[in-house]
């Protein structure tokens, strides 16, 4: 087995191996580009990076459409080589990747003070994120509610995740996907169709443009 194939093995999830013919979304595309990254600073060459990105995805569109996108992305990204170089950065986001019971566990042994110092959240079962205390989803809305001279009663927000929450929990009226997080649930003023069925504009026509329509 080759290095990159051993890479490959040991540090994508499987639920990203395991897809065909994905549709990309911006996450899974800074996922798989940051890795890419690893790989090529590891080998050197460019042709890693390609027969990489042949084996997420053998279809041509498929390829084609995840190279333009990384291609977008590299320029943001950097490669950090020593701890000490993290000190110097400003970072917004820090993101984990791995299968959920190692992240649960990884979360578990967290210290109380580390939670007094950063959010932390599972934007998706695969996915930890830890930010600055101040960064959330909630204090975006809080702002651009003020900003907008809204009340918070009148804002309508719709999530699914647990990232989702503090957003949620502002809002005058919080929605969650049909296929969100059962504790979501409980702080939601209405349940809305799953991602599948556009439960998003399900939500906005019935909760808030029929009453003007009618």
């Amino acid at each position: 087995m080759t290095t990159i194939e051993t890479l490959y093995q040991t540090s994508v999830p499987l639920e990203v191996q395991n897809r065909k013919n994905v549709h990309l979304a911006t996450s899974d595309c800074l996922v798989i580009t940051c890795y890419l990254w690893g790989v090529l600073h590891f080998s050197e060459t460019l042709k890693a990076k390609h027969q990489l990105a042949q084996s997420l995805f053998p279809n041509l569109l498929e390829y084609s459409r995840f190279v333009r996108r990384c291609n977008a992305l590299l320029p943001s990204i950097q490669v950090i080589r020593q701890p000490e170089d993290i000190a110097a950065l400003e970072i917004a986001k820090v993101m984990m990747v791995d299968e959920p019971a190692a992240l649960d566990d990884g979360i578990a042994y967290l210290p109380f003070e580390f939670f007094e110092r950063y959010n932390v959240v599972k934007s998706t079962p695969f996915y930890l994120e830890f930010m600055n205390k101040k960064a959330s989803k909630g204090a975006a809305v809080q702002h651009l509610a003020e900003k907008l001279s809204f009340d918070l009663d009148e804002v309508m927000a719709i999530g699914d995740e647990e990232n989702d929450r503090s957003m949620l929990e502002v809002a005058g009226c919080p929605v969650v996907m049909e296929n969100g997080k059962s504790e979501l649930k409980k702080i939601a003023k209405s349940v809305t169709k799953s991602n599948a069925k556009s439960g998003v504009a399900y939500a906005i026509n019935e909760w808030v443009l029929k009453d003007y329509q009618d």
